[in-house]
């Protein structure tokens, strides 16, 4: 049986294609135009690489550029940290210090018999000339200023420690150009108690007493400069035990100074008006002088 063509619905599609086509023909590029490939930009075509890859076609992407990248930063190499600007690595002080031990060291055999010597000079008042029998060996005024410079050394080194502590907490490292600050100042001091004790000494007693007494002082110096000189490395070395070395430190030196202040008042004191004279000296020369020390070191601090 024949069909029968609807000659409306051929016309509709007829119309919708013609449509169609004219909309093909709008989208066509114009004449002349020429398509060129454009290189591939990691960071322009992020966020179109993403959208398109699976998750594990990424990470690889990923993965291959980050080698990339390590293998260039290989080339180029480390950067290198800074040096620490701390006692324990600086050259000069320690090159110092083991100077200082090695003479020791090496004057080691006499080092027990001028231990002795002068405890006694610290403890001790002699009267009269000295002992011909006096046992001190021919080195006696060397080791004595190697164990002065070791005292004042140590001494730079805990007091500036101390002050870093006080002010700038445990966390924060001692700078080496305080210590030399604080060192110069320490030596200073001692100086100053060196030339004070002469005046006091040539103005208020014999000539014997004031030899006596300055015995005493360079003994006490001597001795401390020993004695520190195992809570200073361990400063240096192990800041971690800086709190306990500094309290040995401050213990051992006021130790000393009790012993020099017992002598010198034996030395000094023949009548009861002597003791206002002693209490003027006390304040003077022992406890001014170091706070003094201790405020002009803090204002040094960095």
């Amino acid at each position: 049986m024949p069909t029968t063509v609807d000659t409306e619905q051929l016309d509709t599609v007829l119309e919708i294609a013609e449509e169609a086509t004219d909309s093909a023909a709008a989208l066509t590029m114009p004449a002349g135009f020429e398509e060129t490939v454009r290189p591939f930009d990691p960071t322009l075509d992020t966020l179109r690489i993403e959208s398109l890859t699976a998750t594990d076609t990424l990470a690889a992407f990923r993965a291959t550029t980050l080698a990339a990248t390590s293998t260039e930063s290989w080339h180029d190499g480390l950067e290198p940290a800074p040096r620490a600007n701390n006692a324990g690595s600086h050259t000069g002080l320690l090159a110092a210090l083991a100077i200082i031990f090695i003479v020791i060291a090496y004057n080691f055999r006499h080092l027990a018999r001028l231990v002795k010597i002068y405890t006694e000079d610290l403890v001790k008042v002699r009267h009269g000339r000295d002992n011909v029998f006096d046992e001190r060996p021919a080195t006696d005024f060397n080791i004595l200023v190697l164990l002065i410079i070791l005292f004042v050394v140590c001494g730079g080194i805990l007091l500036s420690a101390a002050i870093n502590i006080n002010i700038g907490g445990y966390d924060r490292p001692v700078p080496i150009e305080f210590v030399m600050k604080v060192t110069s100042i320490v030596s200073g001091y001692y100086l100053f108690q060196l030339l004070a004790y002469q005046t006091v000494g040539y103005t208020f007693t014999t000539t014997e007493g004031r030899r006596e007494w300055i015995r005493g002082f360079n003994a006490s110096q001597a001795l401390l400069g020993i004695v520190l000189a195992l809570p200073a490395s361990l400063t240096i070395f192990y800041p971690h035990t800086m709190g306990w070395t500094i309290l040995a430190g401050i213990i051992c030196y006021f130790i000393a100074r009790i012993f020099f202040i017992l002598k010198g008042f034996r030395i000094f004191y023949d009548r009861i008006s002597s003791l206002l004279y002693f209490i003027l000296y006390l304040c003077t020369l022992e406890i001014i002088p170091l706070i003094w020390v201790y405020i002009c070191s803090a204002y040094e601090y960095v």
